[in-house]
């Protein structure tokens, strides 16, 4: 369990954590959430974007997505027929924009109301896994698949 959070908040943060996801991802990048994935499969080519958090909790949010679910929600997103067509800055600006709003969602999600200043999230290549204490979530989407995970380091509660 994440440091600083009693096991009911560590199950809201989940239950959050899923239900943002599931809300942006249907709402903003017109993807469905299949279910659960299993935490063990990998993602091969992935695209991943991190940024951190402060306020009350502050802390780090990351997504991970794999490369052909990028590029389908990319070009949902854009409103691009044909998703072979973008290039991979446009793949990367909307992952950075999805972690931006993933983020936002589950921090509104937990602390309506709050206010919390969000860093500019970073790109990495690749699938980054979650650090010890992270909160994950492993969901499968239609061309892949889309971990989650939020880890609080530091909680005025």
């Amino acid at each position: 369990m994440p440091e600083g959070i009693s096991v009911c908040q560590e199950q809201q943060w989940r239950e959050v954590l899923w239900r943002a996801t599931q809300n942006v991802m249907e709402t903003m990048f017109f993807t469905t959430i299949n279910g659960d994935a299993s935490p063990e499969q990998t993602m091969g080519n992935a695209r991943t974007a991190q940024l951190s958090f402060e306020g009350d909790p502050s802390g780090i949010f990351a997504v991970s997505i794999s490369l052909n679910s990028a590029r389908q929600i990319a070009a949902n997103f854009l409103g691009v027929e044909d998703a072979e067509t973008l290039d991979e800055t446009q793949i990367d600006d909307v992952v950075c924009e999805m972690a931006n709003m993933l983020c936002g969602s589950v921090l509104s999600g937990v602390r309506s109301g709050a206010h919390f200043d969000l860093a500019h999230p970073e790109l990495i290549h690749g699938e980054a896994d979650p650090p010890a204490g992270a909160l994950c979530s492993h969901l499968e989407l239609e061309d892949g698949m889309l971990t989650s995970w939020l880890l609080i380091v530091s909680n005025s509660q």
